[in-house]
C-alpha cells in the first residue's frame, strides 16, 4: 500500500523514564530525518506522566521539556495535537512545559 515503510512503531516497557524515552525519541528523530517530511504532525499525550492515574510510564515535567527540545531540533514546522492527560493537578503544567520546550 501507499503507507508501506512510513510507519515506525517503537513499543516501550512499563516504567519507561525520561532518559529511556529520550533515547527512543532519538531513534524516531533519525527516522523522521531520513523520511524528510516538510511538516510534522505530533500527537501529544501527557498521560505518560509518572503520576497520571492511567500511566505505566515515569516521565517528568523536565522530561517533557527535553522531549520537546528534541522535536524542535528537527527544525521542521510542527503542528501539535493535544490528547490524553488525566492528572488534573498537573496536566496544564505538563502541556505548558512541553510546548515551552518546543518554542
Amino acid at each position: 500500500g501507499a503507507g508501506r515503510g512510513t510507519t515506525l512503531n517503537l513499543p516501550l516497557p512499563e516504567g519507561t523514564d525520561d532518559d529511556a524515552y529520550l533515547a527512543v525519541l532519538g531513534r524516531a528523530a533519525d527516522a523522521i530525518d531520513a523520511f524528510d517530511p516538510g511538516l510534522l504532525v505530533l500527537s501529544l499525550g501527557v498521560d505518560t506522566y509518572h503520576n497520571d492515574p492511567i500511566s505505566d510510564f515515569a516521565l517528568t515535567q523536565d522530561g517533557y521539556e527535553r522531549c520537546a527540545r528534541a522535536v524542535a531540533a528537527l527544525g521542521r514546522p510542527t503542528v501539535v495535537l493535544l490528547e490524553g492527560g488525566y492528572d488534573l493537578d498537573a496536566v496544564g503544567e505538563n502541556v505548558r512545559r512541553w510546548l515551552g520546550g518546543l518554542l
